[in-house]
């Protein structure tokens, strides 16, 4: 019977295939043609959707790394359906209540009441 994840087959070709897509996309990566990049984004989407390992690093690497969280993001709704799937299984989990601005805040302080001075004899102030 075969599960909602697929095969253990098709689960080690897709590993296989991304392997050899990312292993040709770094030799490649260096050439003035794009292919490279292609082919290493392709061969870690077809990682990422094969192995749940993979998919742990990636998440763990857009934690700690905010610009890369924040690129991903911005170039997730021009990516393919399927590659927008892959993405959304890599998000950082954000499951920590979420905190305003204000809650970040300084606290509010009670600034303390000016004191008004007064000149008494001989033009010494006096606080009142």
């Amino acid at each position: 019977m075969r599960g909602k994840t697929g095969s253990g087959l098709s689960k080690l070709i897709t590993k296989i295939t991304g392997g050899v897509c990312m292993a040709a996309g770094v030799a490649t990566v260096w050439l003035p043609i794009p292919t490279g990049l292609i082919l290493m984004v392709v061969g870690l989407t077809l990682l990422i959707a094969s192995s749940p390992t993979v998919a742990a690093l990636a998440r763990l690497l857009r934690r700690r790394n905010g610009g890369l969280d924040a690129q991903l993001n911005r170039a997730e709704p021009y990516l393919p359906k399927q590659m927008q799937k892959v993405l959304a299984k890599t998000k950082p989990n954000r499951s920590t209540p979420s905190t305003s601005e204000a809650d970040h805040a300084m606290p509010a302080v009670p600034m303390p009441k000016p004191t008004e001075f007064t000149a008494g004899p001989g033009g010494q102030p006096e606080t009142s």
